[in-house]
């Protein structure tokens, strides 16, 4: 007789991956192993864990830019002193600083 499946939801599966946890994040929060998960991925899916995390992740990334792009609305000074730091890691960069 076979083990039962351990039961994995999809639609927490999509929110773990939408806020870009790691395999081994997404594996404990079920607690299964990174084996388990690759076969669910692959029945549910049928794709690898890459394709179908790439796939769900792109949601993650899409909310984040909204949240980043209504706090640089409200406050026009994040986006300038973000520049300012980009700047002075380049000039710290001995690689990019002319002698």
């Amino acid at each position: 007789m076979a083990r039962p499946r351990k039961y994995i939801d999809k639609d927490e599966f999509e929110k773990l991956c939408g806020l870009q946890c790691t395999k081994q994040e997404i594996c404990g929060w079920f607690d299964v192993t990174d084996k388990t998960l690759d076969a669910w991925v692959k029945r549910t899916y049928r794709s690898s864990f890459s394709e179908a995390f790439g796939q769900k992740r792109s949601t993650g990334r899409i909310s984040l830019r909204k949240s980043q792009f209504r706090m640089a609305r409200s406050n026009p000074f994040m986006i300038a002193s973000r520049n300012v730091v980009l700047i002075l890691e380049n000039a710290c960069n001995p690689d990019t600083f002319p002698l």
